[in-house]
């Protein structure tokens, strides 16, 4: 986990190719990319990325899958056994701190953190993942 200064903790899937060979997470800065739009809500925001405590609910790449269409291959979803095998360290991500916000991106990490009985938490949002449909008014306010 990249631990930041401040009490709101995003959990985001998996690292994605750059993340894994950076060792940090969401740090690609490619523009369509979750770590670019991350950077830029952060930016219009007027806040820093050391604000904020980010972590992902597997600790390693899970790879690429090929692309069924023209469109470029996307990261693939962890499986269930590596999902598992990380839980005791997410779980040890959100209990780290007494966070007054966590924001839980997409439907995997959403899955992943259910798990542990936060559903009906009110300090926890769960949103979509930035790539997956997430709008920039959304993702403003998820950093806001």
């Amino acid at each position: 986990m990249e631990r930041g200064a401040g009490s709101v903790l995003m959990i985001f899937q998996a690292p994605g190719i750059n993340e894994w060979t950076n060792g940090r997470p969401i740090c690609s800065t490619a523009p369509s990319s979750a770590g670019g739009r991350l950077a830029a809500a952060f930016k219009e925001a007027g806040r820093a990325r050391s604000e904020y405590n980010i972590t992902n609910t597997v600790q390693c790449f899970p790879g690429k899958k090929m692309a069924s269409t023209a469109s470029r291959s996307r990261d693939k979803s962890p499986p269930a056994s590596v999902r598992n095998h990380c839980a005791n360290w997410l779980r040890e991500d959100i209990e780290s701190k007494e966070y007054t916000r966590v924001v839980v991106f997409g439907s995997h990490a959403k899955k992943a953190v259910t798990k542990f009985g936060y559903a009906d938490d009110p300090k926890f949002r769960f949103v979509k993942h930035p790539t997956g449909g997430l709008s920039k008014v959304e993702l403003l306010n998820t950093v806001a």
